[in-house]
């Protein structure tokens, strides 16, 4: 499996597991520690996504991840 379809893969796993849309998810994971995941920009974006409709999380550690600018400013929208 290449690395970025592990980074794909692993953004979704937390994409499901965060994402509070889902009916019947009773998912509060406040503390959630990624670092030195790789999930690059690609996943960085996916779960920004995710993270803009979750109430409950309140840390949220992507160091070491290499998410660029463009991930950095999806989480960044996400989180305001």
């Amino acid at each position: 499996m290449s690395s970025t379809q592990q980074q794909k893969n692993l953004a979704e796993i937390f994409y499901l597991a965060l994402d509070q849309r889902i009916p019947n998810l009773n998912s509060k994971i406040k503390v959630l520690n990624l670092s030195k995941n790789r999930l690059g920009k690609e996943g960085a974006k996916l779960l920004a996504e995710v993270i803009e409709h979750n109430s409950f999380l309140e840390v949220l550690d992507i160091s070491k991840n290499n998410i660029g600018v463009s991930g950095a400013q999806a989480l960044s929208v996400s989180l305001k």
